[in-house]
């Protein structure tokens, strides 16, 4: 009975994901429409971009939140599709490079990490930058948003990116939390106080994180 029910799960995980979750998306982007003054035309133009979406291995609910945000923000029809061609042009270029990491990837089960690709190239980020933040998470996919948050604060703060990336590339495969990640981009502000070049606590930095488990360790081999 055990193996009767685990096989009639993944029977209907298979079903729901190939057949009845395209059909609910496509529910709701009919219901969202419906909501709006648009007119048929505009309405058949936005409904072209999700199905362009599908096309490129896009599913609907990736696009939906922007749709709903310019429709809540009462953006004109006209700039609300070149702003959801924008997004799926972000999307397809984030699931492009996802996949080149990871062919087998099952983007289906990391949408979030998708949806934080697609903003990283959104910001411009280059793409080898991308690639290597998600080849270093892929073991930990759930790190991968704080990796690249504190990739970006690292870079604005004035760290060189290629610095910054050697430090988020190296935490991804570290035994350090992702929660404690944020916290690393404090050893700079405090590394200047004593005096130590970035390029000086990037290298401490690297050079400790195999041996230590916690952002307390990291901070007493860096900066003591």
């Amino acid at each position: 009975m055990t193996a009767r029910f685990f096989r009639n799960t993944i029977f209907f995980l298979i079903f729901f994901n190939i057949f009845l979750a395209p059909l609910a998306a496509d529910d709701r982007l009919t219901e969202v429409l419906a909501q709006t003054n648009y007119t048929i035309d505009e309405k058949a133009a936005i409904r072209a971009v999700f199905s362009a979406g599908l096309q490129q291995g896009v599913p609907t609910p990736l696009l939906l939140p922007r749709l709903e945000e310019g429709i809540a923000k009462h953006i004109p029809p006209a700039r609300l599709v070149d702003g959801l061609l924008q997004e799926l042009a972000c999307l397809t270029r984030a699931r492009t490079i996802l996949l080149s990491v990871d062919a087998d990837l099952n983007l289906s089960l990391h949408r979030a990490e998708w949806l934080r690709a697609s903003i990283l190239v959104r910001l411009g980020l280059a793409e080898n930058v991308i690639h290597n933040l998600a080849l270093a998470a892929q073991d930990r996919w759930i790190d991968f948003r704080p990796a690249s948050e504190l990739y970006l604060s690292l870079v604005g703060w004035g760290v060189p990116p290629d610095q910054a990336e050697q430090v988020t590339t190296a935490l991804l495969v570290s035994r350090i939390q992702g929660s404690e990640f944020d916290g690393v981009a404090s050893l700079y502000s405090r590394g200047r106080q004593l005096f130590l070049s970035p390029h000086t606590v990037t290298a401490r930095i690297v050079s400790a994180l195999p041996a230590v488990a916690t952002l307390n360790e990291l901070s007493e081999r860096v900066l003591y």
